[in-house]
């Protein structure tokens, strides 16, 4: 028998297929509950020796190391400091990790916390600080990041642009993401600032480096929600074509912004697909989007809304 990642996942279909027919099987038909029920159990076997035998992604390993007024050299930290700076970290790779592909909910605990959980598996060597390691039974298969691995990187480029990149840049990165996952960015480093403390970080060979309590504060400020701004903005034109796999839009302005005459953006989930978008270019249309504004950066775009072919759509 094959042990590839296809195969595995045609047996989860496969036994899914099979439990469907079981529960859709009247239980007075005795024959066909006892086959089906055998060919489930010959299914679940195979996927446990499958599983055994497929190549396990490799746990994402993360270290952040502190210096300032709360640590003692590479010989300890202060206890409160300790445990609440990484409660923060924490918190930060579980919002990020739990916004991907969706935003986070107004309200309530974060959701899939336990999804992505990380372990502190050892005190960081020279300054002091800690290891962190995702937990392994909750690593995907074969070649596909987690979402604390994507989240754990995200960490790496939120910091590294907040502290050396441009607005713009900032922008960039930012923009896309849920704005209370970013936010927690922004408390993580507020509450080191706070302590008159700074930290490094790395994960996967590359590394960020604050050298004091002030620089830290800065890129927290940039973080800050109220360099943020979100307005909500109707514009007529028509489109020029989307990205069904970026799930990115062009759209040519009626009439110019300034030296604007077209915006590009993201397509969110309330707005009609690429593939709709495609077949009603040239048209002249409204459209409704929201605005991103980070800093002085140039704005960033999402598509909320296009009345007309969200009608189309419906009907």
């Amino acid at each position: 028998m094959s042990f590839s990642k296809e195969n595995y996942q045609h047996l989860i279909a496969e036994r899914a297929i099979f439990q469907r027919f079981l529960d859709e099987t009247p239980k007075s038909d005795i024959i066909a509950q006892i086959n089906l029920k055998s060919r489930i159990e010959e299914l679940e076997a195979s996927i446990l020796i499958a599983k055994e035998k497929l190549p396990v992604h490799e746990a994402a390993k993360a270290k952040i190391t502190f210096g300032g007024e709360p640590v003692r050299g590479s010989y300890g930290i202060v206890a409160d400091f300790g445990s609440k700076v990484m409660q923060h970290l924490i918190e930060a790779v579980q919002k990020l990790a739990a916004s991907i592909g969706k935003p986070l909910p107004n309200m309530g605990p974060t959701p899939e916390k336990k999804q992505n959980q990380l372990l502190i598996t050892a005190v960081a060597k020279g300054s002091f600080g800690f290891e962190l390691e995702e937990l392994q039974d909750q690593l995907p298969l074969i070649d596909e990041p987690s979402q604390t691995e994507i989240a754990l990187g995200q960490v790496l480029n939120i910091l590294q642009i907040s502290k050396d990149g441009t607005d713009d840049e900032l922008s960039e990165l930012i923009a896309d993401l849920d704005r209370k996952a970013v936010v927690s960015v922004h408390d993580l480093l507020e509450m080191i600032a706070k302590n008159r403390a700074f930290c490094s970080y790395f994960f996967k060979g590359h590394a960020l480096r604050f050298y004091n309590a002030e620089s830290v504060r800065s890129a927290a400020k940039r973080l800050a929600d109220d360099n943020r701004q979100e307005i909500e903005e109707v514009f007529t034109g028509q489109f020029e074509g989307a990205l069904p796999h970026a799930q990115t839009f062009e759209f040519q302005l009626a009439m110019p912004i300034g030296d604007q005459d077209f915006i590009k953006g993201k397509i969110s989930e309330s707005a009609p697909s690429a593939e709709v978008i495609n077949q009603n270019l040239n048209q002249i249309m409204d459209i409704r989007v929201l605005k991103i504004l980070i800093g002085e950066g140039k704005p960033k775009y999402i598509l909320l809304n296009v009345p007309d072919l969200n009608k189309d759509v419906k009907s």
